[in-house]
């Protein structure tokens, strides 16, 4: 038998064919692969269940899921039956040495992305005791420094629990991974007594006030035009406190001046003189802060301006003297610039902050004529008027640097630093 081989070449279409052929055979392949792990895997994809986000509620009757403590300087209870604000129990907080802590440390952390602020409830075991709170980074470092609970409510007091609520931006916490919470005496070697009850992060924003309008809290800046309070509603509204960092000055601080009689200033628009300065009168007693916080209300400025003023001028000391004997007081009033000031500028506290406030509204008003020869001038700066009180001319170098120097001091609440009284 023979057998014979065809000598004709191969046609296009088989070459085709025998190419394409195992291409198809790999899709239809895995197509079939896919079609499994769609039908067996991916539907347990889809019902898989990710692991629960930390609570936000930090404490509530005990320490929540992975928070523990790290505090130091101080004895802790957790479970203190003595004292409560909502359930059976809160957190005791006893201070032992210097600048002790209750600190909670959560290893896993808390995203506070969906969150806005911290809340907490606090009673102090007496009265006059001052905090300050802080959040810890995912590397346990401070995001900043502490705040202080005097600017969210005051102080903590011993005859009532006090809710305290922190924004997270004032904490430089907004969308970070928090690990640790920080509750600290800022007083030193005191033995403070704090009990602390419901911490969480909440997703409740902070009211802030309307600056058009005014507040029955804290002082803020009032828009040019505004209405000013009298001098009787500010009087009622000023936070009292025992508090007084300055003690040297309790005599100038219960000084009022009599037979007033300011002359009226040179170079300023009209209203200045039959509007503002009508109203100097130094007409207030009380603590140094007292005073700040009345001559902030009754000229419309945002407290703690007032406050960085001070410390900027005179670290809070009416006794302080500068200028080859021309500035006087607290808010440093020039004599020679600020004709009929002296005494009552060095005698009276809160004829000083009085004068310097009125002065700083007339220029907010845009009513001080010399100022007005610069062509940047302008009503409604603030800031710009609290550096021109330095230099005497509108945002000049000098003025600048007063004014960086000035925030310094307001960002970071000098006067409520532990060291401020060494000052």
């Amino acid at each position: 038998m023979s057998v014979s081989f065809s000598t004709q070449p191969t046609s296009i279409k088989t070459k085709i064919s025998r190419v394409l052929f195992p291409i198809f055979f790999l899709f239809a392949t895995a197509t079939a692969i896919a079609s499994f792990f769609i039908t067996f895997n991916f539907t347990d994809q889809i019902n898989w269940t990710a692991p629960a986000a930390l609570s936000p509620k930090i404490y509530t009757d005990k320490l929540e899921e992975d928070w523990t403590t790290w505090s130091w300087g101080s004895e802790i209870n957790f479970t203190n039956i003595t004292r409560s604000y909502s359930g059976n129990s809160s957190i005791s907080f006893k201070i032992t040495s210097p600048s002790g802590g209750l600190y909670l440390h959560s290893a896993k952390g808390l995203d506070t992305s969906e969150f806005k602020s911290l809340k907490f409830a606090a009673l102090a075991g007496k009265e006059n005791q001052r905090f300050r709170v802080a959040l810890y980074d995912k590397n346990n470092d401070p995001l900043q420094s502490p705040v202080f609970l005097t600017s969210y409510g005051g102080n903590p007091i011993a005859s009532a629990w006090k809710i305290y609520q922190i924004p997270l931006k004032d904490l430089n916490a907004q969308e970070k991974l928090v690990r640790g919470i920080l509750i600290q005496d800022a007083e030193g070697p005191k033995e403070s007594l704090l009990y602390v009850d419901d911490i969480e992060l909440t997703k409740d924003e902070v009211a802030q006030p309307s600056k058009t309008s005014v507040s029955s809290d804290k002082f803020l800046t009032l828009d040019p035009k505004s209405s000013l309070p009298s001098e009787e509603e500010c009087l009622k509204r000023v936070r009292r406190s025992e508090w007084e960092i300055r003690p040297e000055n309790k005599e100038a601080n219960q000084n009022i001046p009599s037979n007033l009689n300011l002359p009226d200033w040179n170079g300023v628009d009209e209203r200045a003189n039959s509007q503002i300065k009508s109203r100097i009168s130094g007409n207030f007693t009380g603590t140094t802060d007292e005073i700040l916080q009345w001559g902030a209300c009754k000229w419309g400025f945002d407290e703690d301006t007032v406050r960085a003023v001070a410390v900027i001028e005179s670290w809070w000391r009416q006794a302080d003297v500068g200028d080859k004997g021309k500035t006087f007081g607290i808010m440093q009033v020039k004599s020679d610039s600020h004709i009929g000031t002296f005494p009552f500028s060095r005698d009276s506290t809160a004829f000083n902050v009085d004068f310097a406030l009125a002065w700083r509204r007339a220029c907010y008003e845009g009513y001080i004529g010399s100022l007005g020869e610069d062509p940047a001038y302008r009503e409604g700066d603030e800031w710009g008027c609290i550096g021109a009180w330095f230099s005497g001319a509108w945002r000049d170098e000098g003025a600048e640097v007063y004014i960086s120097r000035t925030k310094d001091f307001y960002d970071n609440k000098k006067w409520l630093q532990p060291d401020f009284e060494y000052y």
